[in-house]
Order: structure tokens, then sequence, then C-alpha cells
């Protein structure tokens, strides 16, 4: 190990230049270690508030046993609360694929104006919703699982691109992504890295994607869920943390609650790309990497917050965004 008067003997003999890029990169890998630093800070506290707030629905459920539904004829279920009139061209082009791979099954699109014909939601969360106590994004949270736990399905988010038919293997009681992270990609998720250490998940194993949940009805993982959103929203009023789902489900659910565990162990490895996609979208479209990228996933998670070039600024070539737009309008007959 070089000792700190050897690292100053070093640095004497580098240029100004490289001396900048050391610091840059020593200052970088120090971001990142504070960054998981901190997130298993606010974790750890997080699960021992939530723990602690929410013993009588845990013990609710310890008992649970759960049984698939056989019937395959499961709904898929979209929401974009503006409606599809509203829907974003990368939304559109994400909803558009949802259908065509749909499988025969039901797509349906949940809005502002139609969730209440599927499922009640209590006044006292409408309330605030519509004075803004309740954001859209935790809106989405409680209806979510509480669609998957009333009416079982497949929940895609609208920022989910499916490039296949929807899979066979949904026809367990739950199933979502999941995948193994290498040693560079750990870096990147500094929510897992400290949820691993307060959990009993396999280590370097990401065992749920929010986006893409499937669920038999009656299912505990989303009862569970269900009750406590509706608890927190009852009884406060503040924005929790960001991540309190992952840390309620993979922190405290999945070491507390049997049939939770063994439902997220029985599913198998899949989809192990799905947030890789989005790397791609504004650069030169490669059939070679789109091949790649498909050969062992089907669902991608795309942002609609981020700004999509049809071309490239740099080469003026159609970007990977640019041919999924274009084989969206070749698909819904707008393109000859």
């Amino acid at each position: 190990m070089i000792t700190f008067t050897g690292f100053k003997r070093i640095i004497k003999f580098l240029l100004p230049t490289e001396i900048e890029k050391l610091r840059a990169l020593i200052g970088k890998k120090w971001r990142w270690r504070k960054r998981i630093i901190d997130e298993l800070r606010i974790v750890e506290i997080t699960k021992n508030r939530l723990l602690k707030e929410n013993i009588d629905i845990l013990e609710k459920y310890k008992s649970s046993n759960v049984s698939a539904d056989t019937s395959r004829g499961y709904v898929v279920w979209v929401m974009w609360w503006q409606g599809e009139e509203e829907m974003p061209p990368i939304i559109r082009i994400n909803y558009n694929s949802i259908k065509r791979n749909s499988g025969g099954h039901i797509v349906e699109l949940i809005s502002k104006e139609n969730f209440k014909d599927f499922v009640e939601v209590p006044d006292f969360v409408i309330s605030k919703v519509e004075r803004n106590i309740i954001s859209l994004t935790h809106l989405s949270d409680l209806l979510r699982v509480t669609f998957l736990h009333e009416l079982g399905g497949l929940w895609l988010d609208a920022t989910i691109y499916l490039t296949a038919p929807l899979p066979e293997e949904i026809n367990i009681p739950y199933w979502s992504p999941k995948w193994v992270l290498g040693k560079k990609d750990k870096n990147t998720f500094p929510l897992w890295s400290a949820l691993w250490k307060i959990s009993t998940v396999p280590s370097l194993t990401i065992t749920q994607c929010m986006g893409i949940w499937y669920s038999s009805k009656s299912n505990p993982i989303f009862g569970c869920l269900k009750d406590f959103w509706l608890a927190y929203w009852k009884n406060e009023n503040k924005s929790p943390y960001y991540w309190t789902t992952e840390v309620f489900l993979i922190g405290i659910m999945y070491g507390e609650i049997p049939a939770v565990k063994r439902m997220i162990d029985d599913v198998t490895i899949n989809n192990p790309q799905v947030f890789k996609m989005r790397h791609h979208t504004n650069l030169d479209y490669n059939e070679q990497i789109l091949g790649e990228l498909t050969s062992d996933t089907q669902f991608f998670y795309l942002s609609w917050k981020e700004k999509y070039e049809e071309n490239s600024p740099e080469t003026g070539n159609k970007t990977l965004f640019g041919f999924l737009k274009m084989k969206d309008l070749e698909a819904e007959g707008f393109v000859a």
C-alpha cells in the first residue's frame, strides 16, 4: 500500500493536468462513497421508524398465504394521469408498444377521469391530492398497490417500452424483473447498496422494479403496502422519503412476512437490462446494440423527463429514439 509520503512524492512528478485528473478521480470516488453512506443512514432511520409505526399492519399479514391466479386473463394497467390525448411522444410510443405486445390481454389506461371506475380511494386521500399535500407521484404509489391488491394484473408504468409479447412466466402470484448487479453497476445504485445492508435479500440481487409489477388478486404483498400507505397518508401531511416503498418492502416485509419472502425468492432472474436502453436513446441507432439489449430483456424504462432527439446533433444520423419513433409510426399505420 502506498503511504501518504510516497503518494506526495509521486504527485511531484505529475503534470498539472494529470494532477487535476487524479483529483477529479479521487473526488468522484469519494462523492459516490459519501452518497452510499448518506443513503444508508437515511434508509436505516426510515426502516427503524417504519418498523416501529407499522407493527399492527405487519402482524396482520405474517400468517398470509397466497395462490396464483391461473385464469391467464389478467389486465395490463397503465397510468397516465392527464389521459391519452396529453401523452408526450415518448409516452405514446411506450403505450403503443405495450398495446402491440399485450398478447391478447386487455390494456386499461388509468387517468384522473376514470380511476374511480375501478377502485375506491378514501376521501381523505382525494382531499389531500386536491390540496397538493399528496403529489401525483405518491398518489401513483398508492394506486398501483391498490389496483394490484384488489384487481390483480400487470402494472406497467407509462415509462416502460415493451419489445416483445408478454412472457409466459407471468403465471405466479408475484412477478417483477430481477437481476444481479455487477461490481461496476453497484456503485450506480446507492439505494440498493443500503437496502442490502439492512435486509436479508441475497447480496447484489435487485428483487423488484416498481414500474413493472404483476400480482394475483388479494396478494398480501400489495395488501400490506396498500394498508401501509393508507395509514401513512391518514396521519401525515408531509412527503415521505422517496424510496419508502422499497424500504418497507425489501427492508421490512421481506424479513417479517414469510409469504412475501417466498414470493420474491420464487422469481427467477429476468430482464437484467431494464434500465440500459435509456443510455442509448440519443446515440446513433445501432442494430447490434439493440440486438444485445433485447437478447435477454423485453421491458425497458425510458424516462419522459429527458429530451429525445430523432437525429444526432453530432452526426446527423438517426438515433435509437428516432428508430423507435419510426417503428411506432409504421406499426400504427402512419408510414407506408
